[in-house]
Protein backbone atom coordinates (compact mmCIF):
# COMPACT_ATOMS: atom_id res chain seq x y z
CA UNK A 1 0.00 0.00 0.00
CA UNK A 2 1.69 3.48 -1.21
CA UNK A 3 -0.26 5.05 2.44
CA UNK A 4 2.69 2.72 4.06
CA UNK A 5 5.18 3.78 1.87
CA UNK A 6 4.38 8.03 2.24
CA UNK A 7 4.61 7.32 6.10
CA UNK A 8 7.95 5.47 5.82
CA UNK A 9 9.52 8.26 3.33
CA UNK A 10 8.46 10.88 6.56
CA UNK A 11 10.29 8.41 9.01
CA UNK A 12 13.79 8.78 7.12
CA UNK A 13 13.40 5.02 6.49
CA UNK A 14 13.52 4.80 2.57
CA UNK A 15 15.00 7.47 -0.39
CA UNK A 16 13.01 10.52 -0.70
CA UNK A 17 12.46 9.61 -4.57
CA UNK A 18 9.76 12.20 -6.25
CA UNK A 19 9.83 10.45 -9.46
CA UNK A 20 11.22 7.94 -12.42
CA UNK A 21 11.10 10.34 -15.33
CA UNK A 22 10.32 8.85 -18.74
CA UNK A 23 11.27 11.35 -21.56
CA UNK A 24 10.47 10.91 -25.04
CA UNK A 25 6.83 9.31 -25.33
CA UNK A 26 5.40 10.33 -29.17
CA UNK A 27 2.57 9.37 -31.53
CA UNK A 28 3.75 5.69 -31.43
CA UNK A 29 3.37 5.21 -27.87
CA UNK A 30 -0.12 3.67 -26.53
CA UNK A 31 -1.59 6.55 -23.96
CA UNK A 32 -3.93 3.80 -22.19
CA UNK A 33 -0.55 1.80 -21.71
CA UNK A 34 1.19 5.14 -19.96
CA UNK A 35 -2.07 5.36 -17.96
CA UNK A 36 -2.27 1.49 -16.82
CA UNK A 37 1.66 2.30 -15.62
CA UNK A 38 1.01 5.33 -14.13
CA UNK A 39 -1.90 3.74 -11.80
CA UNK A 40 0.84 1.15 -11.47
CA UNK A 41 3.65 3.44 -10.54
CA UNK A 42 2.09 6.80 -9.13
CA UNK A 43 6.11 8.10 -9.09
CA UNK A 44 6.30 7.40 -12.63
CA UNK A 45 6.68 10.72 -14.61
CA UNK A 46 6.48 11.01 -18.67
CA UNK A 47 8.40 13.85 -20.17
CA UNK A 48 6.89 15.66 -23.19
CA UNK A 49 9.22 16.59 -25.51
CA UNK A 50 8.65 20.43 -27.41
CA UNK A 51 8.41 21.16 -30.35
CA UNK A 52 4.84 18.85 -31.16
CA UNK A 53 6.74 18.09 -34.54
CA UNK A 54 6.01 14.82 -34.92
CA UNK A 55 9.38 12.83 -34.93
CA UNK A 56 10.81 10.25 -33.00
CA UNK A 57 10.27 11.29 -29.67
CA UNK A 58 8.63 14.35 -30.47
CA UNK A 59 4.89 13.98 -30.18
CA UNK A 60 2.37 15.63 -32.54
CA UNK A 61 -0.50 18.11 -30.90
CA UNK A 62 -3.01 15.72 -31.44
CA UNK A 63 -1.49 13.20 -29.58
CA UNK A 64 -0.77 15.14 -27.11
CA UNK A 65 -4.26 16.62 -26.67
CA UNK A 66 -5.51 13.10 -26.45
CA UNK A 67 -2.65 12.39 -23.99
CA UNK A 68 -4.55 15.00 -22.10
CA UNK A 69 -8.13 13.81 -22.48
CA UNK A 70 -6.74 10.54 -20.93
CA UNK A 71 -4.61 12.60 -18.05
CA UNK A 72 -8.10 14.33 -17.28
CA UNK A 73 -9.43 11.14 -16.06
CA UNK A 74 -6.63 9.90 -13.21
CA UNK A 75 -4.16 11.49 -11.75
CA UNK A 76 -0.67 11.49 -14.22
CA UNK A 77 2.63 13.18 -13.45
CA UNK A 78 3.98 14.99 -17.01
CA UNK A 79 6.51 17.77 -17.44
CA UNK A 80 7.46 19.38 -20.30
CA UNK A 81 10.97 19.41 -22.16
CA UNK A 82 11.01 22.37 -24.05
CA UNK A 83 13.93 21.91 -26.69
CA UNK A 84 15.37 24.55 -29.80
CA UNK A 85 12.68 27.01 -30.77
CA UNK A 86 10.08 26.34 -28.08
CA UNK A 87 12.94 27.39 -25.34
CA UNK A 88 13.88 30.45 -26.74
CA UNK A 89 10.50 31.23 -27.18
CA UNK A 90 10.16 30.35 -23.72
CA UNK A 91 13.37 32.47 -22.52
CA UNK A 92 12.65 35.35 -24.51
CA UNK A 93 8.64 35.57 -23.45
CA UNK A 94 7.29 34.47 -26.75
CA UNK A 95 6.01 30.87 -25.58
CA UNK A 96 2.35 30.13 -26.69
CA UNK A 97 2.49 26.73 -24.99
CA UNK A 98 -0.30 25.55 -22.59
CA UNK A 99 2.01 24.75 -19.51
CA UNK A 100 -0.79 24.59 -17.25
CA UNK A 101 -1.19 20.49 -17.47
CA UNK A 102 2.49 20.16 -16.42
CA UNK A 103 3.92 20.07 -12.94
CA UNK A 104 7.78 20.55 -13.89
CA UNK A 105 9.53 22.45 -16.73
CA UNK A 106 12.80 20.89 -18.21
CA UNK A 107 15.18 23.63 -19.96
CA UNK A 108 17.22 21.42 -22.45
CA UNK A 109 20.18 23.24 -23.52
CA UNK A 110 21.61 20.00 -24.91
CA UNK A 111 25.15 20.79 -24.44
CA UNK A 112 24.61 24.44 -26.09
CA UNK A 113 26.20 27.04 -24.52
CA UNK A 114 23.29 29.64 -23.50
CA UNK A 115 24.50 32.48 -25.10
CA UNK A 116 24.23 30.79 -28.22
CA UNK A 117 20.89 29.70 -27.98
CA UNK A 118 19.32 32.99 -26.82
CA UNK A 119 21.35 35.94 -25.98
CA UNK A 120 23.16 35.64 -29.37
CA UNK A 121 26.20 38.25 -29.02
CA UNK A 122 25.73 39.03 -25.38
CA UNK A 123 27.87 37.86 -22.50
CA UNK A 124 26.70 39.43 -19.72
CA UNK A 125 25.84 36.94 -16.93
CA UNK A 126 23.83 38.96 -15.10
CA UNK A 127 21.62 39.41 -18.53
CA UNK A 128 21.61 35.35 -18.70
CA UNK A 129 20.60 35.79 -14.76
CA UNK A 130 17.87 38.25 -15.57
CA UNK A 131 16.40 36.61 -18.61
CA UNK A 132 16.11 33.09 -16.63
CA UNK A 133 14.38 35.34 -13.48
CA UNK A 134 11.67 36.53 -15.78
CA UNK A 135 10.86 33.29 -17.02
CA UNK A 136 10.97 31.72 -13.35
CA UNK A 137 8.37 34.62 -12.37
CA UNK A 138 5.83 33.49 -14.80
CA UNK A 139 6.11 29.90 -13.70
CA UNK A 140 5.99 30.53 -10.01
CA UNK A 141 3.89 27.63 -9.30
CA UNK A 142 6.30 25.04 -11.33
CA UNK A 143 9.26 23.77 -10.38
CA UNK A 144 12.22 24.48 -13.64
CA UNK A 145 14.75 22.08 -14.14
CA UNK A 146 18.11 23.43 -15.48
CA UNK A 147 20.23 21.01 -16.77
CA UNK A 148 24.32 20.30 -15.37
CA UNK A 149 25.71 19.05 -18.88
CA UNK A 150 29.50 20.54 -18.05
CA UNK A 151 28.43 23.48 -20.49
CA UNK A 152 26.30 25.67 -18.36
CA UNK A 153 27.26 25.05 -14.73
CA UNK A 154 29.06 28.01 -14.12
CA UNK A 155 26.09 30.05 -14.49
CA UNK A 156 23.28 28.10 -13.30
CA UNK A 157 25.86 27.78 -10.17
CA UNK A 158 25.99 31.11 -9.87
CA UNK A 159 22.52 31.24 -10.14
CA UNK A 160 22.02 29.20 -7.33
CA UNK A 161 23.66 30.78 -5.10
CA UNK A 162 22.67 34.10 -5.76
CA UNK A 163 18.92 33.30 -6.96
CA UNK A 164 15.82 33.88 -4.31
CA UNK A 165 13.73 31.41 -6.20
CA UNK A 166 12.79 28.09 -4.60
CA UNK A 167 11.16 26.53 -7.85
CA UNK A 168 14.39 25.61 -9.31
CA UNK A 169 15.77 21.92 -9.63
CA UNK A 170 18.51 20.56 -11.77
CA UNK A 171 19.60 17.64 -13.44
CA UNK A 172 23.14 15.52 -13.83
CA UNK A 173 23.19 14.70 -17.38
CA UNK A 174 26.89 15.27 -18.74
CA UNK A 175 25.60 13.24 -21.87
CA UNK A 176 23.17 15.40 -22.97
CA UNK A 177 20.43 13.52 -23.77
CA UNK A 178 22.95 10.97 -25.54
CA UNK A 179 22.01 7.99 -23.05
CA UNK A 180 25.71 7.79 -21.62
CA UNK A 181 26.35 6.47 -18.03
CA UNK A 182 28.22 8.42 -16.38
CA UNK A 183 31.57 6.48 -14.18
CA UNK A 184 30.08 8.51 -10.95
CA UNK A 185 26.87 10.41 -9.95
CA UNK A 186 28.40 13.93 -8.17
CA UNK A 187 27.00 14.78 -4.61
CA UNK A 188 24.02 17.07 -4.43
CA UNK A 189 24.35 20.83 -4.76
CA UNK A 190 23.18 22.36 -1.08
CA UNK A 191 19.44 21.67 -0.68
CA UNK A 192 17.92 22.18 -4.10
CA UNK A 193 16.55 18.85 -4.76
CA UNK A 194 18.06 16.94 -7.85
CA UNK A 195 18.00 14.18 -10.82
CA UNK A 196 19.97 11.60 -12.28
CA UNK A 197 20.37 10.87 -15.78
CA UNK A 198 22.48 9.21 -18.44
CA UNK A 199 22.17 5.57 -19.70
CA UNK A 200 20.00 4.29 -17.57
CA UNK A 201 17.73 1.54 -18.58
CA UNK A 202 16.72 -2.04 -17.24
CA UNK A 203 20.01 -3.75 -16.93
CA UNK A 204 21.44 -1.12 -14.72
CA UNK A 205 18.55 0.49 -13.20
CA UNK A 206 19.47 -1.60 -10.00
CA UNK A 207 23.31 -0.82 -9.91
CA UNK A 208 22.02 2.86 -10.30
CA UNK A 209 20.09 2.98 -7.13
CA UNK A 210 22.28 1.23 -5.11
CA UNK A 211 24.86 4.08 -5.74
CA UNK A 212 22.30 6.73 -4.92
CA UNK A 213 22.10 5.16 -1.74
CA UNK A 214 25.58 5.30 -1.34
CA UNK A 215 25.80 8.86 -2.61
CA UNK A 216 22.68 10.11 -1.00
CA UNK A 217 21.12 11.28 2.49
CA UNK A 218 17.90 9.37 3.43
CA UNK A 219 16.36 12.94 3.43
CA UNK A 220 17.51 14.34 0.27
CA UNK A 221 14.81 14.58 -2.36
CA UNK A 222 15.86 13.19 -6.06
CA UNK A 223 14.15 11.54 -9.15
CA UNK A 224 16.02 9.41 -12.06
CA UNK A 225 15.64 10.24 -15.44
CA UNK A 226 15.80 8.08 -18.29
CA UNK A 227 15.13 8.02 -22.05
CA UNK A 228 17.64 6.05 -24.45
CA UNK A 229 17.78 3.03 -22.72
CA UNK A 230 14.17 2.28 -22.24
CA UNK A 231 13.65 2.31 -25.98
CA UNK A 232 13.47 -0.64 -28.87
CA UNK A 233 14.39 0.25 -32.78
CA UNK A 234 13.62 3.46 -31.62
CA UNK A 235 10.81 3.59 -30.16
CA UNK A 236 9.35 3.96 -26.57
CA UNK A 237 9.26 0.73 -24.60
CA UNK A 238 6.78 0.59 -22.34
CA UNK A 239 7.96 -3.15 -21.58
CA UNK A 240 11.12 -1.75 -20.30
CA UNK A 241 9.99 1.07 -18.36
CA UNK A 242 7.81 -1.36 -16.19
CA UNK A 243 10.78 -3.31 -16.08
CA UNK A 244 12.63 -0.04 -14.55
CA UNK A 245 8.99 1.03 -12.35
CA UNK A 246 9.41 -2.39 -10.57
CA UNK A 247 12.85 -2.46 -10.03
CA UNK A 248 12.73 0.76 -8.45
CA UNK A 249 9.34 -0.20 -6.51
CA UNK A 250 11.08 -2.71 -5.04
CA UNK A 251 14.41 -1.31 -4.60
CA UNK A 252 13.62 2.20 -3.32
CA UNK A 253 10.36 1.79 -1.44
CA UNK A 254 10.23 -2.21 -0.84
CA UNK A 255 7.26 -2.52 -2.52
CA UNK A 256 7.54 -6.30 -2.36
CA UNK A 257 7.64 -6.41 1.31
CA UNK A 258 4.38 -4.12 1.72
Amino acid sequence: MWWRILLRLQKGEIMKLEHMTVTGADDITNVRGMIELSKEYPFLEWGILFPLSGGSRFPTSEWLAHLLEEKGKIPMNLSAHLCGGDLDDALENKSKINLDPFKRIQLNFHGLNYYQIVMKSVTDTEMTLFTVEKFLESVSNKKVIFQFDGVNDGWIYNYLDNGSFSNIQYLFDTSSGAGVLPNTFPMPYKDVTCGFAGGIGPNNIDNVVDTLKQTLSPTKPFWIDMETRVRTDGDLDLNKVAQCADIVAREVFGRHAI
